[in-house]
């Protein structure tokens, strides 16, 4: 999530070169659209809506000017929202179902708190899958000198680990080393 101090925004009758401005300079692919107030009520400002990059090519598509054409004009106003309590999956979900790319995130008060969209969820289920143990296995074997079996190299990718001790000394010259992953059955 965005928290709604960081959060780019514009006013309605902000023209759409603005808008495409702010998000050529930060980067961004959405303007959230905020009511136009006097700064001391700011923070209990609710957004009136959001203007994306889909939603500058429909107007330009319309017909509209950028130097003129408002965000208002525009913007979508349809925006789902979420509480700031729900679990990344329960995001991810709600994204799946509507099909949109962004909600508003609000508090257990209903006050607006930030938004979310479907990338930040994206970034954050990539972070998920780096975290597990199993999905760096070679990294983790590199890291901690795991010893390899020449056998389970032609099986598996070259250095992946085999086993994370120290594979038990053959018993005789004519047996072969095994280690805990060696199932195949070749060596029985």
């Amino acid at each position: 999530m965005v928290p709604a101090e960081k959060v780019i925004t514009c006013y309605p009758h902000d023209t759409l070169a603005t808008v495409s401005s702010k998000m050529m300079e930060h980067g961004i692919g959405s303007v959230v659209v905020m009511p136009q107030r006097s700064p001391e009520k700011k923070e209990d400002d609710y957004p009136l809506g959001i203007v994306t990059k889909t939603d500058l090519l429909r107007g330009w598509q319309e017909g509209l000017e950028l130097q003129t054409a408002q965000a208002q004009q525009v913007m979508g106003t349809l925006i789902e929202t979420i509480l700031d309590t729900d679990s990344k999956d329960l995001a991810a979900e709600h994204f799946e179902k509507t099909k949109h790319r962004h909600a508003f995130v609000v508090d257990k008060h209903l006050k607006y708190v930030g938004i979310v969209g479907s990338l930040d969820i994206a970034v954050e289920c990539a972070k998920d899958s780096k975290a597990w143990p199993y999905m760096n296995r070679d990294l983790l074997a590199a890291k901690f000198k795991v010893p390899t079996s020449p056998k389970a190299n032609k099986v598996k990718a070259p250095g992946s680990p085999t086993c994370a001790t120290k594979p038990p000394e053959p018993t005789s010259p004519q047996s072969p080393r095994r280690t805990f992953l060696d199932i195949s059955g070749a060596n029985d």
